[in-house]
């Protein structure tokens, strides 16, 4: 099949051209030589969660949290799976655990508010917005946070 890592470029390129049949196949395909990798399952979680298999992506990241002490990338895919799920406690969760290893994340902050708010903890999710629009200041996440809480107070 290929050295691993011209294998990793083939799912990265199949990602590029859109061609997500070819990244699920060539993913699988890796699954089954190197199911303890954690950068394989990452990238298989990451593959899945693009094609909407949410719940093999879900199971795949918390695969990666266990052989790798829960790292960043399978966290926002965990978080992100959640959400699309509808389990926005654990959402919340999985963004939590990546703030307390990324502090600075503003990405983080702003999708922890998207998911305490779908959980109906609007205060808490204000604080998330928050602290992303400071932590990203002027960039996109910042616009964005701003108009989640322009919104949730006019709700008020």
């Amino acid at each position: 099949m290929g050295s691993l890592e011209s294998n990793i470029k083939k799912i990265d390129n199949c990602l590029e051209r859109r061609d997500l049949f070819g990244a699920n196949r060539l993913a699988d395909q890796l699954l089954e030589d190197h199911v303890s990798d954690v950068r394989i399952l990452n990238l298989a979680a990451r593959v899945k969660m693009l094609s909407d298999r949410m719940k093999e992506a879900k199971r795949l990241a918390e695969k990666a949290c266990i052989k790798h002490n829960c790292n960043i990338e399978a966290q926002y895919i965990l978080g992100f799976c959640h959400q699309r799920l509808g389990e926005h406690k654990e959402a919340a969760e999985a963004y939590l655990n990546i703030i307390k290893k990324a502090p600075s994340s503003a990405f983080a902050h702003f999708k922890l508010g998207e998911s305490l708010n779908m959980n109906g903890r609007r205060e808490e999710s204000l604080r998330a917005y928050q602290r992303a629009a400071e932590l990203d200041d002027d960039g996109d996440i910042a616009a964005l946070a701003e108009g989640e809480i322009f919104r949730l107070k006019e709700e008020d």
